[in-house]
Order: C-alpha cells, then structure tokens, then sequence
C-alpha cells in the first residue's frame, strides 16, 4: 500500500471590533497567500470587523504548523503597525 495523504485544515477568525483595522491587517497578509507550493492553499478576507482564514495542507504537519505560525505572525505584526498608526494620529 502507498503511503495515505494527510490533509489538515483550519480557521482562523480575529475579531479587531473595527472594520479599518481588519481590513489593513487583511490587506497586510493576503499578498503571501500566492503564490504557494503544491498541496498548501491560504485564504484570508475580512468581514465587518473580523479577519477570517483558511489553511489546508496536504504537505505534513510541520508544513501546515510552519504556514499557520507564518500566518499568525504576520496578523501580529499588521496588527501592532496598525495600532502604532491610530496612536501616531491621534498624537499628530
């Protein structure tokens, strides 16, 4: 017998409570959704004031933890520019 494919899957959703700021972390992490190597697909979009994703992985499990760790620190990093931004507004 052949060696069965895994596949892995998850969603993600973080609720900003703002549709800016969704909206620019959204637009911060989805240029690295494409291009993608074979058997990994990442799909993020904001709704109202929510950035939602999606990670399906038939490369393994270090792939697919490696992709979402990718992902989360890049929703981390948008985030706190984003919030530097409004306090560098709200001072200027």
């Amino acid at each position: 017998m052949g060696k069965a494919e895994v596949k892995i899957e998850a969603k993600i959703m973080v609720d900003f409570g703002s549709v800016r700021t969704a909206e620019a972390v959204a637009s911060a992490v989805s240029p690295d959704n494409r291009p993608l190597p074979r058997g990994l697909k990442v799909e993020t979009w904001r709704e109202k004031g929510k950035l939602l994703g999606v990670v399906k992985c038939s490369r393994g499990v270090k792939t697919f933890l490696s992709t979402l760790d990718d992902l989360l620190a890049g929703v981390q990093t948008a985030e706190k520019a984003v919030e530097m931004v409004k306090g560098e507004t709200r001072k200027g």
